[in-house]
């Protein structure tokens, strides 16, 4: 049978309509400013210019998660991550142009703050005696892809950057974050992302051998820039880079999931029934700000500074659903 269009609202039926992938970066965009959503992911449009931010997080993630994958199989003599954050972020530089900012007006200001940042990072893994838990082929659960089937055609994705085990033998999952300042103290008791990689590792408890997870937690680096000497010899203003006790909370409740899961699906039917209002929120700290990679476009029908972001294409779902709630997938 032929799904048909509605004749008053022009939309297909759910089952029938084509699959919404989201993640909790995109939703969350979404719920910011639709019309935000469908330039970036439907039209795929992207700015010239690459923040600063992005290249020093991921060389952050990529020299702490080598780290942490190596201090596990005990390899960890055998490579720098501080070289390796140095490595990645000569990366990102030379393949971007890259947007700095005033704290890190150069790329050596920022591979100075990165690499002092990796080694408090290590320093503060082994201070706590944590170690990344092991699946049951024998490696490390470090930056692991899973998604999960929430509806018919509807996928969500996340990416868990470390199931670590305590000297109690607790598990807990890690999200590790660099920031430019602490987060609120009540920020992860209630952070969709963290819910968001609880139901994906729930989903996936089998395949990664455990029974689940006994903690929920931050892992924050401040990523400060080195402080300048001052004259005289005395030192210089500013902490330089931190790296903060991880923000451990109990797990989300099934309630808590649920209502997360049924905010993600109510963002998927708004996506298939094409709703792309710009949200302006008319206040004085309105998102339609000069950080608004789109604001020129939706104000001024202007796409300077914007190109084609390339297609990374998506998998093709697979036809078995779980209606008891969300299946691995």
């Amino acid at each position: 049978m032929n799904a048909q269009p509605s004749p008053r609202s022009n939309v297909m039926p759910l089952e029938f309509a084509k699959p919404v992938y989201l993640s909790h970066s995109s939703s969350t965009l979404y719920e910011v400013c639709p019309h935000k959503y469908k330039q970036r992911y439907n039209e795929r449009l992207e700015s010239t210019v690459t923040g600063v931010s992005l290249g020093y997080g991921s060389a952050y993630d990529e020299a702490t998660c080598a780290f942490i994958v190596a201090h596990a199989l005990g390899h960890e003599g055998q490579l720098d991550p501080v070289a390796i954050f140095e490595e990645k972020f000569e990366e990102f530089a030379k393949a971007n142009t890259v947007g700095y900012s005033t704290t890190f007006n150069s790329k050596e200001a920022c591979v100075a703050s990165g690499k002092v940042l990796v080694a408090k990072f290590i320093e503060s893994w082994l201070d706590h005696g944590y170690t990344a838990a092991l699946d049951p082929e024998g490696k490390p659960i470090v930056q692991r892809e899973l998604r999960v089937k929430l509806a018919p055609n509807v996928f969500y994705t996340a990416i868990i950057d470390v199931l670590m085990m305590t000297r109690d033998c607790e598990m807990l999952l890690a999200d590790i974050k660099t920031a430019a300042q602490a987060s609120d103290g009540s920020f992860h008791l209630n952070a969709g992302q963290l819910t968001g990689q609880q139901l994906v590792v729930e989903a996936h408890r089998d395949a990664l051998g455990i029974d689940g997870v006994e903690g929920l937690c931050f892992y924050q680096g401040l990523k400060k820039a080195i402080p300048k000497p001052a004259k005289g010899g005395k030192a210089g203003r500013g902490t330089g880079p931190v790296v903060l006790d991880p923000m451990i909370c109990p797990p989300r409740t099934d309630a808590e999931v649920q209502a997360y899961v049924e905010s993600r699906l109510w963002i998927a039917e708004d996506i298939r029934r094409g709703r792309f209002p710009k949200r302006p929120l008319d206040a004085y700290n309105t998102p339609c700000s000069e950080l608004c990679d789109y604001r020129q476009r939706c104000i001024h029908d202007d796409s300077t500074g914007l190109r084609v972001r390339a297609s990374r294409g998506k998998p093709a779902p697979s036809p078995s659903i779980d209606s008891s709630g969300p299946a691995p997938f």
